[in-house]
């Protein structure tokens, strides 16, 4: 759906779900520097600190528009990692790469 009230609400329902259950969800790439038609490989984490069950049940790829089922139980504390090769579109506009300064009082951003 593309209403931006929908958009973030579930960004916000994500959030809040995640924080409740203590789920902690990453994804990483050696090479950030990624030019349009090439394969990255992407790593995938999450661990559960609580007690509740949950179940990894997909990894989503938006801007690829593809989606890998990835049924696994998530056990409390206990890594779960995986890594998923995907092609970044040939159509994908080419951007400068960007730093961001960790600290709150300056927030702009330096091209390299």
């Amino acid at each position: 759906m593309d209403d931006p009230v929908v958009v973030e609400n579930g960004y916000s329902l994500t959030v809040f779900l995640q924080a409740y259950h203590g789920l902690e969800v990453q994804t990483t790439i050696a090479q950030a520097e990624v030019v349009p038609g090439e394969k990255m490989q992407l790593h995938h984490s999450v661990v559960i600190h609580s007690g509740i069950p949950v179940r990894w049940i997909a990894v989503r790829y938006p801007a690829i528009k593809n989606e890998i089922d990835q049924e696994d139980e998530i056990l409390a504390t206990d890594p779960n990692r995986w890594t998923q090769t995907q092609t970044l579109p040939a159509d994908t506009p080419l951007s400068q790469p960007q730093l961001r300064n960790r600290d709150a009082r300056f927030r702009e951003n330096a091209i390299l």
